[in-house]
């Protein structure tokens, strides 16, 4: 079953090492290293999401590693659990899509009607004789830029999102790429006050550094348009469980309880001009990331925004 699982072209008629299972091709390295770090770290049970490219099939793995310890507890065995999501994450993603395009239709539809309003009634006969005609003319064609801006804003978003390129992994220190977005603020409201908690000596991780910036400059405006009155927006990093984790909290007015877990849906948005697509894309740039994202939020007491990425383990800041 691990070979069917794992696309592994080869008849099994023997018992099998995991060294040669997953030594078969190096698309099954990332399985292979999670349990060879596993097996020499203090934790007892690890489980991780794999997005692998087997021969050229995007396929999507949940791998858990388990360690059965013998009674004088010096000895253990590990049984490393394979389930593969592939189906279940394809179908999420049609219905995704599905739900997507409908809302995208609706969306569209919106502001065509008052553009075809506003052009229907320039070219009616008594309008047109007014002694207000210009006035009208000049009123329907501010209509017509904004909702046509209205238009193009959401089909860059939808586009931004549709084609979103593949990361470019690197080697990094998370807090230089966290500083230097921190920088572009530099000039945020004087009411705004932005303090940083960095861990000393945390580990490297492997990021695309640009596509990180995006994620935080939309988190941190985000937290910036939530605090209208002024406020802190602090910004954390700390090292746990082979993740290292940032936070961004600010002191802004919430998220309703009864919203929180739709805010990561594709064009779900509380904003007059928003898109909803936003953090839509920034949990996408996590996820291929091989993180995640999660959202803690009180009514009139703020949001924290949890980002978790890979530790690169090899090595460590100096």
């Amino acid at each position: 079953m691990a070979v069917k699982i794992l696309r592994i072209d080869r008849p099994v008629t023997n018992t099998m090492t995991i060294d040669e299972l997953f030594n078969q091709q190096n698309d099954l390295k990332p399985i292979y290293n999670l349990l060879t770090d596993f097996n020499i770290s203090k934790e007892v049970f690890i489980e991780n999401e794999f997005n692998l490219n087997i021969k050229g099939e995007s396929v999507y793995i949940k791998a858990a590693c388990v360690k059965l310890f013998s009674e004088n507890k010096k000895e253990f065995s590990t049984i490393i659990i394979l389930e593969d999501h592939t189906r279940m994450i394809q179908t999420q993603k049609v219905a995704a899509w599905h739900g997507m395009a409908r809302h995208l239709a609706h969306e569209i539809r919106n502001p065509l009607t008052p553009i075809l309003w506003a052009a229907e009634s320039l070219l009616d006969a008594d309008i047109k004789n007014s002694p207000d005609f210009m006035k009208i003319v000049a009123e329907n064609s501010n209509s017509i830029v904004k909702e046509v801006k209205r238009l193009q804003n959401l089909l860059a978003k939808f586009s931004s999102f549709a084609k979103m390129p593949d990361v470019n992994l690197k080697t990094d220190r998370i807090e230089r790429v966290l500083q230097e977005t921190i920088d572009m603020y530099a000039k945020s409201p004087m009411n705004i006050k932005i303090k940083t908690k960095f861990q000393p000596d945390i580990p490297l991780v492997k990021i695309d550094a640009e596509m990180i910036k995006q994620v935080l400059i939309n988190i941190i405006k985000n937290a910036i348009e939530a605090m209208p009155m002024g406020g802190n927006l602090t910004i954390t990093t700390v090292s746990l469980d082979k993740m290292v984790l940032i936070e961004i909290a600010d002191t802004g007015i919430g998220i309703p309880a009864n919203i929180q877990d739709k805010v990561f849906e594709p064009y779900f948005t509380t904003k007059e001009s928003g898109t909803g697509l936003g953090l839509t894309i920034c949990s996408k740039i996590i996820s291929d990331h091989g993180g995640h994202m999660k959202i803690i939020s009180r009514e009139n007491e703020g949001t924290t925004v949890i980002i978790a990425l890979p530790a690169e383990m090899e090595g460590t800041k100096t």
